[in-house]
């Protein structure tokens, strides 16, 4: 899974706006959040790590708060783009599916399909399993972490909990080139 598009409205410290990720149809491969100190990068990855959970949790989201700020209200649409194996698991037709995020209403009845929520909803270790990872500043290497990091059951019992080490326990580096 992949995020092809965003918009926000309402989101406390955003201006409202939105961005395409995509070129040519295809969304983009790495996306790389820039700016100065205060302008709103860590909000707005909370914004679609939000919008994200209450279509279909798999661990904690950042609160209503930390969204709508003083308006109280906010929207966040997201246009996702899943694999051929993604849609192929759950027969769900078409790469590009959109949805749409209200806050701070409670866990809203969701007019998406079923397919699209359950593939939101999946955790795998593996690489080759589109998920979105949110790492909180306060997170911390668990003591009982290994060298090699947890294993898959081991994430997902440590993800759906609140403590700061949830995702503390393994750091790759990549070369990009």
């Amino acid at each position: 899974m992949k995020i092809a598009a965003l918009s926000w409205r309402g989101v406390a410290g955003l201006t409202d706006a939105g961005v395409e990720l995509q070129s040519g149809g295809q969304p983009s491969d790495l996306v790389v959040v820039t700016g100065p100190s205060g302008s709103g990068k860590t909000r707005l990855l909370w914004s679609i790590v939000a919008a994200k959970e209450r279509l279909a949790p798999y661990g904690a989201a950042p609160t209503d708060e930390n969204i709508t700020g003083a308006a109280g209200s906010a929207k966040i649409a997201i246009d996702w783009w899943f694999s051929e194996k993604e849609r192929a698991d759950v027969g769900l037709d078409g790469a590009h599916h959109h949805t749409e995020v209200l806050f701070p209403s409670p866990k809203m009845p969701s007019v998406q399909a079923a397919a699209v929520n359950e593939l939101l909803s999946r955790y795998s270790h593996s690489r080759r399993t589109g998920k979105i990872d949110y790492i909180p500043p306060d997170r911390t290497m668990p003591v009982s972490a290994s060298a090699s990091g947890d294993s898959e059951f081991d994430q997902k019992r440590r993800r759906l909990s609140r403590g700061s080490e949830k995702y503390g326990t393994r750091c790759e580096i990549k070369n990009l080139n």
